[in-house]
C-alpha cells in the first residue's frame, strides 16, 4: 500500500526536476545559429525508463519464470512499453529549432521541416494547455516546447526581429532570465 503513495511522489518529484533543467541559453551551431534542443536530463528519460522496465521484468521473471502460455501477456507488456517509449524518444532526440538572423527553422519527426523568415511571421502566441509557443506563418506553424533549451534566446530573437504587435500576447510567458542558468 505504501507503494501507492511513494511512487507518485517520486514521479512528481522527477517531473518537477526535469521541468527545472531547461537552460535559458541554447548551444550555437557551426554557422553561429541558435540551436534549440532538449537537454541531457530530458534525453535521459527514455534510457532510464527502458532500464527500469527491463529490471522490473527481469525481477518478475526471476521469481517465477514465464511459461509458454505467458508469452502473449509478456508480448503485450513489451508492446505497451515500446509504444510508450518510442514517441517519447522520437520527440526528445528528433526535435530541434534553429534561429538565425533570417528566421526560424523547425525539424521534427512529426511533420515536414519548415523555415519561416522573420517577415513571414504573422504572430507568436503561447498555448497554456500544451506548454508551447506557437510561431505562426503563412507556410505553417513552429511549436516550441516550454521544456526545450534556449527559451531566453528565443524570446530575445522574437523581440529583436519582430514588431511588438506580433508577439505581445506571448510576452508574459517569455522566460525571466535566471541567474546561474546559462
Amino acid at each position: 500500500m505504501a507503494i501507492l503513495v511513494v511512487v507518485p511522489i517520486i514521479v512528481v518529484g522527477l517531473l518537477m526536476y526535469l521541468m527545472s533543467t531547461s537552460k535559458g541559453r541554447a548551444r550555437r551551431g557551426t554557422a553561429g545559429e541558435i540551436v534549440m534542443e532538449y537537454g541531457k536530463a530530458w534525453k535521459a528519460v527514455p534510457i532510464v525508463a527502458g532500464v527500469v522496465w527491463t529490471i522490473l521484468l527481469v525481477l518478475l521473471t526471476l521469481d517465477s519464470p514465464p511459461k509458454t502460455g505467458d508469452l502473449p501477456a509478456i508480448a503485450g507488456i513489451l508492446a505497451i512499453i515500446v509504444v510508450t517509449l518510442l514517441p517519447t524518444t522520437m520527440e526528445l532526440y528528433g526535435v530541434s529549432h534553429r534561429i538565425t538572423s533570417n528566421g526560424i527553422q523547425k525539424h521534427t519527426p512529426w511533420s515536414r521541416d519548415l523555415t519561416l523568415r522573420w517577415n513571414e511571421v504573422r504572430s507568436v502566441s503561447y498555448n497554456i494547455g500544451m506548454n508551447w509557443y506557437v510561431v505562426e506563418g503563412a507556410a505553417g506553424s513552429v511549436r516550441i516546447s516550454r521544456y526545450i533549451d534556449g527559451l531566453n534566446d528565443f524570446a530575445e530573437a522574437i523581440r529583436t526581429n519582430l514588431p511588438a504587435m506580433k508577439w505581445s500576447q506571448a510576452e508574459r510567458y517569455f522566460p525571466k532570465p535566471r541567474i546561474g542558468k546559462a
